[in-house]
């Protein structure tokens, strides 16, 4: 346990002492449980197996609105940006009397590791004809496209289960012949937060075209 949570736990009184430590505890046997299945992924691939853990769908998305805002992060920073950024966008569209018309969404223009910063966009989708860009914050049109997609839990939020999930939606375009048309991305829905651990949270997608030349 990092030194700053030992201490909350040691300034703690009554109750809270064992909550803490209950909560703390149930984060490492949830980031134990993703690894779990990203290595067994891992197994897979190295094997030469097609795994079969993930079950992948397909989806049509229309075109559409977002404000977005860019950087670059390594992973160890991802979290923080994800969460500092999407309260900016909420902010920018509260300011305009805007709202949602979709789950936020990040994309990844990059490889996003311990030693790779991305870049990174988490965007706002919204239907609102009235927002601009200003400051870090900028606006663009999403373009229409069909998507490769697979739904995971809470259980699943950990980096490397959701880095496994992204190898996983690539592979299965490999296999059906088709090709990526955009970055990969992942979609958060609302309850992110409070869910329970088999609970859907999110979306790993992959936009692409059927043909084996990408769009220009």
């Amino acid at each position: 346990m990092p030194l700053a949570r030992i201490a909350e736990v040691l300034d703690s009184s009554g109750e809270k002492p064992v909550r803490l430590l209950t909560a703390y505890w149930r984060e490492q046997e949830s980031a134990h449980a993703a690894r779990r299945a990203a290595v067994s992924y891992a197994r897979e691939v190295l094997t030469g197996g097609s795994p079969t853990m993930y079950e992948i769908s397909e989806r049509d998305v229309p075109e559409r609105k977002v404000l977005f805002i860019q950087g670059h992060v390594t992973a160890a920073d991802l979290p923080g940006f994800l969460a500092d950024s999407g309260e900016l966008l909420f902010a920018a569209l509260r300011k305009r009397g805007a709202s949602l018309s979709g789950p936020l969404f990040a994309v990844y223009h990059g490889l996003v590791s311990e030693d790779s910063d991305g870049p990174v966009e988490i965007c706002a989708p919204t239907r609102s004809a009235d927002v601009e860009p200003a400051g870090r914050i900028g606006v663009r049109v999403e373009p229409a496209h069909r998507e490769a997609y697979t739904a995971l839990t809470k259980r699943d939020e950990g980096y490397a289960a959701m880095a496994a999930a992204h190898d996983a939606v690539g592979v299965w375009l490999t296999e059906h012949g088709y090709t990526a048309s955009a970055s990969n991305r992942e979609v958060y829905y609302p309850n992110w937060a409070t869910a329970e651990p088999g609970e859907h949270v999110a979306d790993i997608a992959i936009p692409f075209h059927t043909g084996s030349t990408p769009d220009p």
